[in-house]
């Protein structure tokens, strides 16, 4: 499946719905040490490969969001725009380190929900 990727369509369209009740400039200084990035613009994270905008959800809802429950990611309070850094990130490897992202995210309790065209390569979030 991953093989039928191509830069042409949305696979480097991706969205990570996080669970924080930090304010937003917290919560990128938190991930910006965690995942060693380096802070690009305001809200823009960047690691060796990855380019990584931290958004206010606007459907966020406090009080249908459960942390506990990946069908309530719609109204998390932040959202995680992902793609890569540059063109020479290849479809396997862009998963790859998705991947590692959501499995850091969970470890660190953001109850990390993912919305991608390659969804179903990662299961379990």
């Amino acid at each position: 499946m991953i093989g039928s990727y191509t830069k042409d369509n949305d696979l480097f369209s991706c969205r990570v719905y996080i669970y924080s009740q930090k304010e937003r400039s917290a919560l990128m200084d938190e991930l910006e040490e965690k995942i060693g990035a380096k802070k690009e613009r305001y809200w823009t994270l960047q690691t060796g490969d990855l380019d990584i905008d931290l958004d206010k959800h606007d459907a966020y809802d406090a009080e249908k969001a459960d942390p506990l429950d990946l069908d309530t990611y719609m109204y998390y309070p932040y959202l995680l725009d992902v793609g890569p850094l540059d063109n020479s990130v290849d479809a396997e490897y862009f998963i790859q380190r998705v991947k590692e992202l959501l499995e850091f995210l969970k470890k660190n309790q953001f109850s990390p929900a993912l919305s991608a065209d390659f969804e179903q390569e990662i299961p379990g979030y």
